[in-house]
């Protein structure tokens, strides 16, 4: 099961945590509001937890 310190852990491993505002789990879904650096949409990724 996830939990938000999972999350925050798995954020600072890939260097975004800095950038989350929010951060809600409700079940296995993860809600993240992050602040981009660049409007550019071309900087979007995928991640998976491990």
């Amino acid at each position: 099961m996830l939990t938000k310190e999972k999350v925050q852990e798995f954020l600072k491993e890939i260097e975004v945590d800095d950038l989350v505002n929010n951060l809600q789990i409700m079940g296995n879904d993860v809600y993240i509001d992050m602040t981009a650096h660049s409007p550019a949409m071309h900087e979007k990724k995928n991640w998976k937890l491990p």
